[in-house]
């Protein structure tokens, strides 16, 4: 099954139905199913696609004339091409009457050795190739974006599937099962597909992260020794985070790192998406109570489950933790899950336009009681210059009754000067009558009713 998400597909077909020169920019991090889109996108199309190596810039070069003789034919011009200048010129020519699709994967591999490259690139995009109809497509890292897709023409940011884009995969599992899934892998597509088949999903957890052959049992350590000169400090920083929001500075007991380093290895764990900066919605980016969070989904179930348990697995009793000590832990760790579900649904209802007021997204609140001397935390809550929502999750099966809401109304004086809308969710139900007591300030919302509206509105535009 493919999902559109964001609709990037529609989006492309749109520009290469114009039927004139168009060019994109795709940004994304390993696994989020650039292949499967660009595969999509060009079935049907003649297509020259070239994904250099990090290799040498003539090496490279001979790669892309030798794949353009291929999909163009043996053209006189190409096969005398000795630069890329005059290998681009003729695939442009070549397209001024049959369209063409130019995919260059990876591309900083084409660049990095011939930084020239990108200029000319960018002036044949601006002049040489006008006059064509060729669709020209570079793959980036999704480091990039916020750098460049002001200044780029159609940039496409792959992200992972939210939780109930990630359902539509898994319907025929319970509800309780797909929301594992989407927490152990964070809706990321190539972690997806290791769930995707006819073996039961404990089963395949156990295969997945705790035996020795298992797809993700080593991957952290091969990732992070890949791309990382001094590993052993990124191991120690995400085995302090596991699961949880940390303060810099218990990053720095654990892992014995200077403020200045440790900030400096958890920028680069974001850069490298494994690792995210949050901070409470009434503040600013750089703000002082920002917490770091294990962003990628393989990674902080590892590090939670797996890392604590190498030396029994290494001993082949991975079996043996996996029952006494994975299984019964499952349900506490869907909790962590279940408010990102239910920020991703205040964020989808602010998409619809249902929010109360219009915000850039869901996330938390904390800080200190002006009184009390305490820290306060509000797990869901989003704000604008004069509103702010505070929420509370409950991940039971009982009913949830006045006593969540007044929880949450005591958190009203840390805000005296915005207008106050409170959203409660429950994994099972409430006790009748709450919202009418209240009025449109409460709104409550069970799993069941956050699935079904979210199902319309992915199926369809559909309002809730």
């Amino acid at each position: 099954m493919f999902l559109d998400k964001d609709n990037h597909l529609a989006k492309l077909n749109e520009l290469y139905g114009q039927n004139c020169f168009q060019s994109a920019a795709i940004y994304c991090d390993s696994g989020m199913g650039k292949t499967t889109l660009l595969r999509q996108f060009s079935a049907g199309k003649r297509t020259l696609y070239f994904k250099p190596l990090e290799t040498t810039d003539n090496e490279n070069f001979l790669a892309l004339k030798k794949e353009a003789l291929r999909v163009l034919g043996p053209l006189e011009k190409l096969k005398a091409a000795k630069r890329f200048a005059e290998l681009f010129r003729t695939i442009g020519k070549s397209s001024r009457e049959d369209s063409l699709l130019f995919i260059i994967d990876d591309y900083p591999h084409l660049i990095n050795k011939n930084r020239r490259l990108s200029t000319l690139i960018q002036s044949y995009m601006t002049k040489e190739w006008k006059n064509s109809r060729l669709f020209i497509i570079l793959c980036k890292p999704a480091s990039l974006y916020e750098k460049e897709h002001t200044q780029t023409a159609n940039p496409l940011l792959l992200k992972p599937f939210t939780f109930f884009e990630t359902r539509q995969l898994f319907r025929h599992l319970p509800v309780e099962q797909q929301i594992w899934i989407f927490g152990i892998t964070g809706g990321v597509p190539g972690y997806l597909a290791y769930f995707i088949n006819d073996k039961p999903f404990q089963e395949n957890l156990y295969q997945l992260f705790f035996t020795e052959e298992g797809a993700f049992y080593r991957r952290p350590a091969k990732f992070l020794k890949v791309h990382l000169s001094e590993p052993e400090l990124a191991h120690s920083a995400l085995l302090c985070l596991g699961a949880q929001r940390r303060k810099l500075h218990e990053i720095c007991e654990r892992t014995e790192l200077t403020p200045s380093a440790a900030g400096s290895l958890m920028n680069t764990l974001d850069l490298l998406g494994l690792v995210d900066k949050i901070i409470p919605v009434t503040e600013e980016a750089g703000s002082r109570r920002t917490l770091y969070r294990t962003s990628d989904g393989v990674f902080r179930f590892w590090y939670t489950f797996a890392a604590p348990h190498r030396s029994a697995i290494e001993m082949g009793c991975g079996r043996e933790v996996f029952d006494k000590e994975i299984l019964p832990s499952l349900d506490r760790y869907s909790r962590e899950t279940f408010e990102d579900i239910c920020r991703q649904y205040l964020d989808l209802i602010s998409s619809l336009g249902q929010a109360p007021f219009p915000f850039n997204h869901a996330g938390s609140w904390w800080g200190q009681h002006p009184t009390r001397k305490r820290t306060e935390y509000v797990p869901i809550a989003a704000a604008d210059d004069s509103n702010i929502l505070l929420g509370d999750c409950f991940w039971t099966d009982e009913w949830i009754d006045l006593e969540g809401l007044q929880s949450l109304q005591k958190h009203a004086s840390l805000f005296p000067h915005s207008t106050i809308w409170y959203y409660l969710f429950a994994k099972s139900d409430f006790v009748s009558g709450m919202e009418t007591i209240y009025g449109d300030t409460v709104k409550v919302f069970t799993l069941e009713q956050m699935c079904t509206c979210a199902d319309a509105a992915i199926c369809t535009p559909a309002i809730c």
